[in-house]
């Protein structure tokens, strides 16, 4: 969905308030603005944070996400998958034109730049809406079926490379990696975000080009 699909509503601006918004973005003022806006309308700012390894932490106490698809190169879409396990709503934020995997398709997705109004009417209406599951440890978010997640994982490796056999060959590697690294892997972290570090390690490595 597009912001121009939405009528803003001042119902919608005042769910914000008393609510907890994690905010993922790695332009600093450009965070700093958000926390201080949504701060200003009552609400409880969660980081803001620049990055996914920072993110995760954060995921059971979010109430709803605003999520920047590019952190310094790497995408946001593990974090959008923890959020949605959690049944938490996210809105995609960004600058640059960036296809989004079909299974977010009916998440927003604000271009910048949009304002601060629109911004909280948005989040305002997914708050509105429905109500995210908080209060689970991310280990106990991780899917039943590990099936889902290397599906999430395939689909991000045919992001990162045009040819599907090259992406399938880059999450066998990744796999590969991920056995002989799963002594190391931090107890707390969710298993699709740490997979997908390592698909992205993996990626680099062999040379490829990722696209912001």
């Amino acid at each position: 969905m597009s912001v121009t699909d939405f009528e803003e509503s001042n119902s919608s601006v005042e769910a914000v308030r008393g609510r907890r918004i994690l905010i993922v973005e790695d332009e600093f003022l450009l965070a700093s603005d958000l926390a201080r806006y949504f701060s200003s309308l009552g609400a409880e700012i969660l980081g803001p944070v620049p990055s996914r390894d920072q993110a995760w932490q954060y995921l059971p106490m979010a109430e709803v996400a605003l999520l920047d698809l590019n952190l310094n190169g790497q995408m946001v879409f593990p974090v959008a998958d923890q959020l949605a396990s959690l049944r938490i709503p996210f809105v995609f934020y960004s600058g640059y034109d960036i296809a989004i995997p079909e299974r977010f398709n009916s998440a927003w997705m604000l271009k910048k730049p949009v304002t601060s109004q629109q911004l909280a009417t948005i989040i305002g209406s997914e708050l509105s809406g429905r109500r995210g599951a908080a209060g689970k440890a991310p280990r106990e978010a991780e899917a039943d079926n590990i099936f889902d997640i290397l599906a999430k994982l395939r689909e991000n490796a045919h992001f990162m490379l045009s040819d599907g056999a090259a992406g399938d060959q880059l999450v066998e590697n990744a796999l590969r990696m991920a056995i002989l690294e799963a002594p190391s892997r931090p107890q707390d972290m969710p298993l699709l975000l740490w997979l997908t570090e390592i698909l992205e390690r993996a990626h680099n490595q062999n040379g490829h080009h990722r696209i912001h």
